[in-house]
């Protein structure tokens, strides 16, 4: 039986206006430990909230550049909160030079590797293609919706939120997690299922836009990022090398353009 994404714990709450204390019950967002095996191999441990392990797990091959798409994947199993994916040779050997990762957390910290960039970035990392753009109007309301969505997000305050939408704004896609990581992967690996071209949707995300995650659009071909948070100053710098459009601070009727701003029609 799987797991619901929160669950019920007891409290004490303290209330410094009227000097007390009170017991009481409230949701919090449920994380479990998710392990990643590669033909039998262990790859990586994700802290995870539990729910769509399928997509997330197709979601993070596919941004981290191991998989091109569906057709390199020739079996995939949940046993758990393990699961199994069987590759193609090609992407085996991509697969290889990506390396490992020890843990994949919840944390701000990201991923806990010795490179900042794996070697199959150095080899196959290319400028995002895709010449679309959206009004910056969609972009606004995009981040509204995305709101909207966050369903664990408004029972719990505790999961991050990713969402894919086409340039008209209308959300195809929506995916929550305690991990912006996981989050952006599930709505990747969804999209993936689903058929859809990733060259002609925008992303919109909770999280802070630092370089794991720049790099995870790169490798996905998406043209837009944008967000309610902020960036890194590596991320920035990636998106403007490799032709992506970096938005953050996504607030009521206002944003930042941090790259490429040609995509964004005022």
């Amino acid at each position: 039986m799987e797991l619901t994404p929160q669950v019920e714990v007891s409290l004490v709450r303290y209330d410094g206006r009227l000097g007390e204390a009170c017991s009481l019950s409230d949701v919090v967002v449920r994380e479990v430990v998710v392990s990643l095996l590669l033909s039998g191999e262990h790859v990586a441990t994700f802290a995870s909230t539990p729910g769509m392990l399928k997509e997330q797990a197709l979601g993070f091959l596919f941004s981290e550049g191991i998989i091109r798409g569906l057709g390199d994947v020739k079996g995939l199993r949940v046993e758990g909160h393990q699961v199994h994916v069987d590759l193609g040779e090609e992407a085996k050997f991509r697969a290889k030079l990506r390396g490992r990762d020890v843990v994949v957390g919840s944390a701000c910290g990201g991923y806990m590797r010795g490179f900042k960039v794996s070697l199959i970035d150095e080899l196959a990392l290319k400028p995002v293609a895709s010449k679309l753009s959206v009004k910056a109007s969609a972009i606004i309301e995009a981040a509204g919706r995305l709101n909207e969505h966050c369903k664990v997000y408004r029972s719990t305050g505790g999961t991050h939120a990713a969402a894919l939408f086409n340039a008209e704004a209308e959300p195809l896609v929506v995916a929550e997690d305690v991990s912006r990581h996981n989050a952006f992967d599930k709505a990747v690996g969804t999209a993936l299922i689903k058929g859809l071209g990733l060259d002609g949707l925008f992303a919109s995300c909770t999280g802070r836009l630092s370089l794991e995650l720049v790099l995870k659009a790169v490798r996905c071909g998406l043209p837009i990022v944008s967000s309610i948070s902020a960036p890194t100053d590596l991320g920035v710098e990636v998106a403007k090398r490799f032709n992506l459009t970096l938005i953050g601070f996504v607030r009521g009727r206002r944003f930042n353009v941090y790259s490429h701003p040609w995509r964004v029609v005022v």
